[in-house]
């Protein structure tokens, strides 16, 4: 987190982040959460040998389709500018999100705290003002994918650079 809080100092837009905990120490106007990732918490709670019609109507499935919709209505307002998106997402995606929170709320007691759905759960009602922070700015964005795309080829490389154990070695690598 100190590193996160030394690289923004000054900083003051939105900003998106996965759920790391570090960066909650980072200076910002709002800290935004990656609704994919969100997502991707239900998706991992479906068990791998679960028939078809028991995923159709389990809490993952429903979770995993309301979070779509979100991604849905905010895919067609991608045109729009700053100020329209924000209302457009006031009047189109604020009682979903609502809805989504209540819902979860209503099944939280119902589910195993410490089982993969408990932790999708509690994932979202945990970072629930977060998740939400894109209501707020038409210049935030449901997820933070695009970033991510960005820095992969870092991430997958830092396993490679590992065998760089040299300067020789590594300035051959720099230069592949």
């Amino acid at each position: 987190g100190s590193y996160a809080e030394d690289f923004l100092k000054g900083f003051n837009g939105i900003l998106q982040t996965d759920g790391y905990t570090g960066y909650q120490k980072a200076p910002c106007h709002a800290h935004a959460l990656c609704w994919a990732h969100a997502r991707r918490y239900f998706i991992e709670a479906i068990p791998p040998d679960l028939p078809k019609e028991d995923l159709l109507g389990s809490i993952c499935k429903k979770a995993i389709e309301r979070i779509n919709e979100l991604f849905a209505i905010d895919k067609g307002l991608a045109g729009l500018t700053k100020e329209e998106r924000e209302e457009q997402r006031l009047q189109l995606e604020k009682e979903k999100l609502e809805a989504y929170f209540a819902w979860l709320q209503d099944i939280e007691l119902n589910v195993l705290p410490k089982s993969k759905l408990g932790k999708a759960v509690q994932y979202s009602l945990s970072h629930k003002e977060a998740l939400q922070a894109f209501l707020k700015s038409g210049n935030a964005a449901l997820s933070n994918n695009i970033c991510e795309r960005a820095i992969r080829n870092f991430t997958i490389g830092r396993k490679n650079w590992l065998f760089s154990d040299s300067p020789k070695g590594a300035k051959a690598s720099a230069a592949v």
